[in-house]
C-alpha cells in the first residue's frame, strides 16, 4: 500500500522482484526519480474510469515519474519541494488559472499544458502565461506534445558535474564542449576501474526492469538491450532516446556514485567508444562539420537585411557570378560555401572567409543540378548531386574528373540528405516519393510517399521538394510542396508526422501557412524546423509543438513579392 497522501498518487505498478534488486532498491530508494524531468498531473474533479487509466498508462511510458495531484495545496507544495529537476505540468482547464499563479514562476517548472474540452474559454491565458505550451482537447495530441517536449529538455539538461582533483566543483555545458571528450574526462579514472563482467550487465539490467515495472515501452528497450546489446554498440545505445539517456544524464548531473557503479557496465563500454572517437576528432578534425551540427538558439536575432555573399546580381558564368543557384551547402569546420549553379551546370565552392565572392569550380557538366550535399570524407569532401534533367544523382569525390551515378532512375530528382551510415535520400518530383540508396546493397527502395500517387493523407506527398537528415534520431524531414506542410518520418514509417504547415486550409501569408516550401533545415538540438517558404518569399521558423511560425527573413506572402 502506498504512504502517498490521498491527495497525491503515482501512476506505478506493482511487480516481484530479486533479493539483489530489493537490496538496491533500499540503498537507493526508488521512490525517488530516477530521471531529470517529472511529470505531474494537477485535476481537483480526476476520476477513476477506463479512459482515464488509459491515459495513465499512456503517461506512464512517456515520463516513468508520474504524479497526480487533486489537491491544489498539496499540489503546489509538492512542486515547490522539487529542486534538481524540470516539472512538466498538466491541468485541467477549471483549475488552470488558480494552479497556474501559484507556481508559474517557479524555477523548476518547465513546461504546463491544459486539457480540457472548451478551449476556448482559455485563450486568454497562453498571453498571459509563458510557460504555457497549449490548449489540448485530443488525447493523442496533448501526448505527442508532452513526448516532444520533455525530449528538447532532456537535451538541454546534459551539463554533468564532477571535482577536479582539488576537490571544486566544476560545471561543464555539452553545448560549448564536446561530449567525447567530457566523457572521457569523468570516467576514464574512476568507473574504468570497477568490474565489467555478466554480473555487472545482470546487475543493471534487473535494476532497470524493477525501476520501469509496468512501462511497457521501456521494458521493450531493456529487453532488446539484455539480448542484442553488443560493446561497440554503446553510443548509438545512448543516443536512443530509452532510459539509458535518461538514468546516466541525471546520475550525473546529481553526482549519484551508487548510480553510477550499478551502471558501470554500460558506462564503461561508453567511455571507452567515446574515447576512440575522440582521438578520431583529435587526429583528423571535426567528423561532418556542416551546418547540420549547429545550434541555433530560439531567442536569436536575425538582421533584417541580408548580405551577399556570392554572386554579384546579374546572370553570368564567370567565377564571380551565378546562374539560377538552386542548392547551397555549408561545410562548418573549412568555413565554405557550396552552390549549386543550375544554369551553368556546375557547382561552386566559396570560401566565406575571403572578402571577394570568387569562387571555385568543383563540379562541371552536370546538367541542372539542384540539390547538393557535402560529406566531410577522410579523402577530403565527397558532394552528393540531385540532377533534376538526367534523372538522377551523383557521386563526386575530391578532385574527381567525373561523377558515379548511385542507384537507379530518380525521376525530376530534387532534394537529397546522407545518413550517418552513407545512405543516400533523393526525391522524386514526379513520382510522389523519396528514395533511399544503400552503398552496402547498392539497391533504392521508396521510405516516405506512395509511388506515382499523389494524395493528402499521412502516408502521401506531392512534389516533395527539400530533404533533411536528422542523424540524431534517425529522422527523415521533407518538403512536401504540393501538400503546403514539412512532413517527419522516422525510420522504417510507414506515414509521417506533420511538424510545419498544413495540408488542410488554403495556403497565405500568415505565419501559420506555407505555400509551396521547397526547403528545410532542422537544428538536431532543439529540433527547431527552417523552411524555404518558396510562394510566400520568406524563410521561416517553427518551433516544435507550436501551430504558427516567427519570419527570419523576406516578405510576409506573395504581395511582398520583390521587396
Amino acid at each position: 500500500m502506498s504512504t502517498e497522501p490521498k491527495q497525491q498518487f503515482h501512476a506505478g505498478f506493482s511487480s516481484a522482484t530479486t533479493t539483489a534488486i530489493a537490496s538496491a532498491a533500499k540503498d537507493l530508494n526508488l521512490q525517488q526519480n530516477l530521471e531529470s524531468t517529472r511529470l505531474i498531473w494537477y485535476d481537483s474533479n480526476i476520476d477513476k474510469t477506463k479512459d482515464t487509466k488509459v491515459t495513465m498508462k499512456e503517461l506512464h511510458e512517456i515520463n516513468n515519474f508520474i504524479v497526480f495531484h487533486i489537491d491544489l495545496k498539496t499540489c503546489s507544495d509538492y512542486i515547490e519541494s522539487i529542486t534538481n529537476e524540470k516539472i512538466f505540468l498538466v491541468t485541467s482547464g477549471r483549475d488552470a488559472l488558480d494552479i497556474l499563479i501559484r507556481v508559474h514562476e517557479l524555477k523548476q517548472i518547465d513546461s504546463i499544458f491544459i486539457f480540457c474540452f472548451k478551449p476556448e474559454k482559455y485563450q486568454s491565458l497562453l498571453q498571459t502565461y509563458t510557460k504555457l505550451i497549449g490548449i489540448y482537447t485530443k488525447r493523442h495530441e496533448l501526448l505527442n506534445s508532452l513526448k516532444e517536449n520533455i525530449i528538447l529538455v532532456e537535451k538541454h539538461l546534459e551539463t554533468f558535474n564532477f571535482y577536479n582533483q582539488h576537490k571544486q566543483k566544476s560545471t561543464r555545458d555539452l553545448s560549448k564542449e564536446s561530449a567525447e571528450f567530457l566523457w572521457f574526462q569523468i570516467f576514464k579514472d574512476v568507473i574504468l576501474r570497477l568490474p565489467r563482467d555478466n554480473y555487472a550487465k545482470q546487475q543493471m539490467i534487473e535494476f532497470c526492469q524493477y525501476y520501469y515495472r509496468g512501462n511497457e515501452k521501456e521494458l521493450k528497450f531493456i529487453h532488446e538491450f539484455e539480448h542484442d546489446y553488443k560493446s561497440n554498440m554503446a553510443i548509438k545505445w545512448y543516443t536512443k532516446e530509452t532510459f539509458l539517456f535518461k538514468i546516466v544524464n541525471k546520475a550525473l548531473r546529481t553526482e549519484d556514485i551508487e548510480q553510477l557503479r550499478i551502471f558501470r557496465f554500460f558506462i564503461a563500454d561508453l567511455s571507452f567508444n567515446l574515447a576512440i572517437e575522440y582521438e578520431k576528432l583529435k587526429n583528423k578534425g571535426t567528423k561532418h562539420s556542416s551546418l547540420s551540427s549547429a545550434e541555433i538558439s530560439p531567442c536569436a536575432k536575425w538582421s533584417p537585411h541580408g548580405k551577399t555573399v556570392a554572386g554579384n546580381g546579374l546572370v553570368g558564368d564567370t567565377l564571380t557570378q551565378l546562374a539560377t543557384p538552386r542548392g547551397i551547402f555549408i561545410m562548418k569546420r573549412m568555413n565554405t560555401l557550396y552552390i549549386a549553379d543550375s544554369g551553368n551546370y556546375r557547382v561552386q565552392m566559396l570560401p566565406l572567409s575571403q572578402s571577394s565572392s570568387l569562387a571555385t569550380t568543383v563540379v562541371f557538366d552536370v546538367r541542372e543540378p539542384s540539390k547538393i550535399y557535402v560529406d566531410d570524407d577522410e579523402n577530403g569532401p565527397t558532394i552528393y548531386i540531385s540532377v533534376f534533367i538526367g534523372n538522377r544523382v551523383e557521386k563526386w569525390t575530391k578532385e574527381a574528373s567525373n561523377g558515379i551515378q548511385l542507384g537507379g532512375e530518380c525521376r525530376s530528382c530534387f532534394g537529397i540528405a546522407v545518413d550517418k551510415e552513407k545512405n543516400v535520400y533523393m526525391s522524386e518530383l514526379d513520382r510522389e516519393d523519396v528514395l533511399k540508396w544503400s552503398p552496402q546493397t547498392n539497391l533504392t527502395k521508396v521510405v516516405a510517399g506512395q509511388t506515382d500517387e499523389r494524395g493528402t493523407t499521412d502516408k502521401h506527398l506531392s512534389s516533395p521538394h527539400g530533404l533533411y537528415f536528422d542523424r540524431n534520431s534517425d529522422t527523415l524531414y521533407v518538403a512536401d510542396s504540393g501538400n503546403n506542410r514539412i512532413q517527419k518520418w522516422k525510420k522504417d514509417a510507414l506515414s509521417g508526422n506533420q511538424v510545419a504547415g498544413s495540408n488542410t486550409s488554403t495556403p497565405n501569408a500568415d505565419t501559420g501557412s506555407l505555400d509551396e516550401p521547397e526547403g528545410v533545415w532542422v537544428d538536431e538540438l532543439t529540433k527547431m524546423v527552417y523552411v524555404a517558404d518558396t510562394m510566400n518569399n520568406r524563410i521561416i521558423r517553427w518551433l516544435p509543438n507550436t501551430s504558427v511560425a516567427d519570419i527570419i527573413a523576406g516578405g510576409e506572402g506573395m504581395n511582398q513579392r520583390g521587396k
